[in-house]
């Protein structure tokens, strides 16, 4: 695939990029994660989920999404850091995952990036087959953590 210059032509480069090269970029606390946006169901504004009683570290409860359950996990504990308050920022990120539903609390969503999965830096001494940070990549300038969530589907 030719890659377009110009500005003209950014619109119509990125509609033909393969979904895989898009990415939804968001915040927990000071870093900047993404995810393939293939998978995102929806994104909406943080709902108190029902808390589940001897649920796992790091899952907040459950929500009721349109007839189906998700299983809601906190972004801060997943990376063991300390809860916060809600704002008005905080976003769920919903995701299909292997016919599970799933959500991640996190600070705030960005954008829509746009980079191909090849050029990712992959660290094996943080990612490894069970980290959800599968390496990192420089767009536009700022720093990103790759993410995977499938690994939330282990403790399903």
């Amino acid at each position: 695939m030719s890659i377009a210059k110009s500005d003209d032509n950014r619109e119509s480069e990125l509609i033909s990029q393969p979904q895989s090269w898009q990415w939804i970029s968001f915040r927990i606390a000071d870093t900047r994660y993404c995810h393939p946006i293939r998978d995102i169901e929806e994104i909406f504004h943080y709902t108190e989920p029902t808390p589940v009683p001897g649920a796992a570290p790091g899952i907040l409860g459950i929500l009721n999404i349109r007839g189906s359950i998700a299983t809601i996990y906190s972004g801060r504990a997943l990376f063991n850091l300390s809860p916060a308050e809600a704002s008005e920022h905080w976003r769920i990120i919903t995701l299909s995952l292997d016919d599970n539903l799933i959500g991640v609390n996190v600070d705030s969503v960005e954008e829509i990036i746009h980079f191909d999965p090849e050029q990712v830096e992959h660290n094996h001494e943080v990612s490894n087959k069970e980290s959800l940070v599968k390496g990192t990549i420089y767009v536009k300038e700022k720093l990103y953590s790759v993410l995977d969530f499938n690994r939330l589907i282990e403790d399903l």
